[in-house]
């Protein structure tokens, strides 16, 4: 979570649709137990997993162990100008900038922030696997978010990696050159966007797929799921000035080996979260409202499509603050607060398959075949315990 003052974003629900999520989800599975593949000193902020490796971001430094748990590296990364260890985190649903942590063939990737007047800044840092000696970075470094002209900038889209090849985009918002003096006092001047959708393989080789500004990305089974960001809107600011995503309420499905669009979703809300498997797409989306800042309010739903199909979409109410969306096979991945809930299209309602023990916070999950992965940050200790379910038990 970005430090105190920057905008949490509340997902409020009413009671009665809150009341009617919690009688929708099943008791936690007695079938699978997860373990602790290692506890690691202090809060850990991400966590990433490929088929080899399962890495986690602290205050100032990236571990990283194999997949059970053996401790391979741990690699520095000095703190940010100004932000200290006050990382970024997923609480901030519209912002356009978050942290980042993923991991590419034998390489571990990174995000970290700095700022100055009205701007911040993205870096990237990279490290190889186990050596933990640094590499160039695959993403761009020094994109800003902002400036004392007015909000605009550059940010990251993604990245999301299966460990093979990865995934992002660059997406560009700027002020019309046409925009009056008066529309940029007001902050009416529409934004002009673009983009550019970029694919990486583990030989960390670039390769351009697509011109889209996206805000939301994933991909699976050889296409992508793209939800392009708002055409010609004035932009939506928070209470600290920081521009908010806004995307259109919409998947677009392209070939992942040349950009062509093969299929369109169209969602009931305006997503945050997205996910994509061979089998299944999935979208966590809510409504947005000004008063007079932006929040995404009620109803949060979670809808998921056959990427393969004709667009339609299924749903249903989640609970208010759902997040962390993934996606494997068929089954669907999310939390809510200090529990993890899984749900296969068919089932009755979710299942709740972990929880974080009270007092503790939640990091992750992400979901790697059929290992889920998560951290739970114990506050009285000032320790973290790194987590791993087989979802295949459940």
């Amino acid at each position: 979570m970005r430090c105190a003052g920057v905008l949490v974003i509340a997902l409020v629900a009413a009671a009665s649709v809150t009341t009617a999520s919690t009688r929708a989800i099943a008791l936690p599975s007695e079938a699978a137990k997860p373990t602790t593949l290692t506890t690691v000193p202090g809060r850990v902020y991400a966590v990433a997993e490929s088929s080899r490796y399962v890495a986690w971001r602290g205050c100032d430094s990236v571990g990283v162990s194999d997949r059970r748990g053996h401790r391979l590296t741990t690699i520095h990364v000095p703190k940010s100008p100004g932000f200290g260890c006050q990382l970024l985190g997923s609480d901030n649903y519209g912002l356009i900038d978050h942290d980042v942590l993923a991991i590419l063939g034998g390489t571990v990737t990174w995000s970290k922030w700095a700022y100055g007047n009205s701007t911040d800044y993205a870096e990237f840092g990279a490290a190889q696997v186990p050596s933990g000696h640094g590499v160039r970075s695959v993403l761009p470094s020094n994109l800003w978010l902002g400036d004392q002209g007015g909000p605009g900038g550059s940010y990251i889209v993604g990245p999301v990696s299966d460990g093979f090849e990865m995934l992002y985009g660059v997406t560009s918002i700027a002020n019309d050159p046409s925009c009056t003096d008066n529309e940029l006092v007001n902050g009416t001047c529409p934004m002009r966007t673009s983009g550019t959708l970029w694919r990486i393989d583990s030989q960390q080789h670039r390769k351009r797929i697509a011109a889209a500004a996206a805000t939301l990305i994933a991909f699976g089974g050889g296409r992508v799921a793209l939800v392009p960001h708002g055409e010609n809107q004035p932009p939506d600011l928070g209470p600290t000035g920081r521009l908010f995503r806004q995307p259109q309420p919409i998947v677009l499905l392209l070939r992942m080996a040349d950009g062509v669009r093969i299929g369109a979703v169209e969602l009931a809300g305006e997503p945050y979260e997205l996910a994509l498997s061979p089998e299944l797409g999935a979208a966590l989306v809510g409504e947005r409202t000004k008063s007079p800042y932006v929040h995404i309010s009620t109803p949060v739903r979670l809808e998921w499509f056959n990427p393969r199909g004709n667009g339609s979409t299924h749903s249903f109410v989640v609970p208010a603050g759902a997040e962390a969306l993934s996606v494997a096979g068929h089954r669907i991945i999310f939390r809510d607060g200090q529990r993890i809930l899984s749900y296969v299209p068919g089932d009755k309602r979710p299942t709740v398959v972990a929880h974080t023990p009270s007092g503790s916070s939640l990091i992750g999950p992400v979901l790697s075949g059929s290992r889920l992965l998560w951290a739970d940050y114990d506050n009285a200790s000032d320790v973290s315990h790194i987590r791993v379910l087989n979802v295949s038990a459940i």
